[in-house]
């Protein structure tokens, strides 16, 4: 089916995120509704009162359907299912562990297509017990998927080495991507001034959610190895407190926390190098947005930053862990206008390549007129 017949048809298309925080899944799906409008009735479920909900609410053509926050709730099955026939919704796309759930169990009960996409599988990074359930609820309710999809190799490799997929699945890698054009057309602000930073300090950028699996607490500890460079973490979350407390008693003095922030583009923008310490992604759509303002890249060497950057092309890969070998690498570029600007020309150049939007759109618009 091409594109012509979807906007005669107007087929209606699902996504489910359990997630209303603005991680990699619902950014992921924020670009997507936004591509998708003129082929699909577009439905997003997704929790209430979050800064995820209040985004979509600002889209006209999104019609939402509020969720718990990471709960699965009989209530939220039920409305969901009523509002499944109530729609005549032809696909749903499920968005991470949660979803995953959500989606499986309407997908049992319902007589809709079900497409799900990771986000992230990362079973090494967990507890033997909690790995088994995970692979056991896999095997037992992954049949229902009618496609799956990963966001890098490394995540496929993992999902195989750990029997979470079958030769017999239907799947798909596909990168994510980021706006080129809305990125492009975002008004340049003064950060310095705003900061109180000097023109001639490199400034080291880092965004993402204070979690976990972010590995903030590295951040720290490449800080106190660079003291000549101010590093700006944008973003919130659970470790909020806990980081300004580790900054205060251990006099952590060039690092600044602005929290979530409107124009996270623009932080870029003026930057001078992108720094992400994660124990484990999909595929980092923080890091593609660095790329694409012309950034060298500066990432943990794990499952999806590898696939994403090549070390000494467009940035560097350091071993998690060693902060000497990160802070080694913020010196170089600190010291080298010349190889910032060299590094972040072909991360840019690698992102429009391979990471863009036409090519995302092109590979999802196949799998859902093979399930209409």
């Amino acid at each position: 089916m091409n594109e012509v017949d979807f906007q005669k048809r107007r087929k209606s298309l699902l996504f489910i995120s359990s997630s209303g925080q603005i991680g990699g899944g619902p950014r992921h799906i924020l670009l997507l509704v936004k591509e998708l409008k003129d082929f699909f009735k577009v439905y997003v479920a997704c929790p209430e009162n979050t800064p995820f909900y209040e985004i979509l609410k600002d889209i006209k053509h999104v019609q939402l359907i509020g969720i718990k926050e990471r709960a699965i709730n009989i209530n939220d099955l039920l409305n969901l299912r009523f509002r499944l026939k109530k729609y005549s919704i032809d696909i749903v796309h499920s968005h991470g562990k949660g979803a995953g759930v959500i989606g499986r169990t309407l997908a049992l009960v319902s007589n809709v297509s079900l497409v799900h996409t990771f986000h992230g599988i990362h079973i090494k990074c967990h507890p033997l017990i909690t790995r088994a359930i995970y692979i056991l609820y896999e095997n037992l309710t992954g049949w229902v998927d009618k496609h799956k999809i990963f966001v890098s190799k490394g995540e496929l490799e993992e999902a195989r080495s750990n029997n979470v997929i079958h030769s017999s699945c239907k799947y798909s890698i596909i990168y994510n991507a980021v706006d080129n054009i809305g990125i492009e057309q975002e008004k340049k602000s003064d950060i310095r001034s705003k900061y109180n930073i000097s023109q001639n300090i490199v400034i080291v950028t880092s965004l993402c959610r204070l979690e976990a699996q972010k590995n903030i607490f590295e951040i720290l500890e490449i800080s106190k190895l660079c003291r000549e460079n101010i590093f700006l973490i944008l973003g919130t979350g659970s470790l909020k407190r806990d980081l300004k407390r580790k900054l205060f008693e251990e006099n952590i003095t060039n690092i600044i926390m602005p929290g979530n922030v409107n124009n996270p583009i623009q932080h870029l923008r003026e930057s001078d190098i992108f720094l992400s310490t994660s124990l484990y992604e999909g595929h980092p759509i923080s890091v593609l947005e660095a790329m694409s303002v012309g950034l060298p890249i500066i990432v943990s060497d794990v499952t999806g930053n590898s696939e994403t950057i090549i070390n000494g092309e467009s940035g560097y890969l350091y071993e998690l862990g060693n902060t000497l070998a990160a802070s080694n690498h913020i010196h170089r570029l600190s010291n080298n206008c010349n190889l910032r600007k060299s590094l972040g020309e072909n991360a840019k150049g690698r992102q429009k390549e391979l990471f863009s939007i036409s090519r995302m759109m092109k590979e999802y618009m196949k799998i859902y007129s093979n399930l209409s």
